[in-house]
């Protein structure tokens, strides 16, 4: 039975069919639907599209929050919730009726930061190395941004990655490989995050590498 609360005005609890709750400080009231044993394709095909997703956000856990956290403040979402929603809706295709993942689509990092500037990867004998384009004119604190790399390897469902890569000011990061990973199809991202992680960039896709 739901309550109201005379001296703040909320509600709480379960009144007919809508539940009253509290969520991130905000006021939320959700219906209570019926239940169906029979789900439709399109209900099907979505949970298909974030099973998908999830398989690959358990891997990479660290660096979806702290790509979509801020984003997230003052909502009734959270981080993952808003990475799902962008990314089923836009990086996920459909080859042979089984859904696959978009990798030049996805967005791993949202937010409004200032993103890599012409940015680009290769493999060295060390691993991964990113560099992209600095400006020295820049305000000291963006110069100061860290540089957060992500590499997937779909044939082996890993990923490797760093939230906290070097300075923006430097020019270059780099992503050790284990030899066993260096021969692997790997996709490539990059984005930038302040020092006190309040300020993210856009995540950009710098392409698939295989070691020739």
């Amino acid at each position: 039975m739901g309550k109201f609360n005379s001296t703040t005005g909320a509600t709480s609890g379960r009144i007919s069919n809508m539940v009253f709750y509290e969520l991130n400080g905000q006021e939320v009231v959700r219906g209570l639907g019926v239940k169906k044993t029979i789900k439709s394709r399109k209900v099907l095909a979505q949970n298909s599209n974030i099973k998908l997703l999830m398989q690959l956000f358990a891997k990479i856990k660290p660096f979806i929050k702290a790509g979509f956290k801020n984003e997230a403040a003052g909502t009734i979402y959270n981080y993952h919730n808003l990475a799902t929603s962008y990314n089923s809706k836009h990086a996920i295709g459909i080859v042979e009726d089984a859904p696959v993942l978009l990798y030049d689509r996805l967005l791993l990092c949202r937010g409004k930061g200032m993103p890599a500037k012409n940015a680009a990867v290769s493999l060295d004998p060390g691993g991964l190395r990113f560099t992209w384009d600095i400006d020295l004119n820049l305000p000291w604190a963006t110069n100061e941004d860290q540089a957060m790399l992500l590499a997937l390897f779909p044939e082996v469902n890993e990923a490797l990655f760093t939230t906290a890569g070097t300075a923006r000011k430097s020019g270059t990061a780099s992503l050790a490989l284990p030899p066993s990973y260096r021969n692997l199809q790997m996709e490539t991202y990059i984005a930038f995050a302040s020092e006190d992680r309040e300020l993210v960039s856009n995540s950009n896709y710098l392409g698939s590498i295989r070691n020739s």
